[in-house]
């Protein structure tokens, strides 16, 4: 992965990855409570979707 840039005031970086040898453009929001991915990517990649519950983190800071 390398880090393409950030987009402007928001905390959001663009980053290139790779999924299944397919590079794709990957941004990451620090600020999200989501993510999420393409079902047109999934369904193009042959990737199957499962429903996971959500998990709580502490970060360093004490936050969650």
């Amino acid at each position: 992965m390398g880090v393409l840039g950030s987009m402007g005031e928001y905390q959001t970086m663009k980053v290139e990855g790779k999924i299944a040898h397919v590079d794709l453009l990957v941004l990451i929001d620090s600020g999200a409570s989501h993510n999420f991915i393409s079902p047109k990517v999934t369904t193009a990649l042959g990737l199957a979707i499962t429903p996971m519950p959500s998990k709580s983190i502490k970060l360093g800071d004490g936050h969650k």
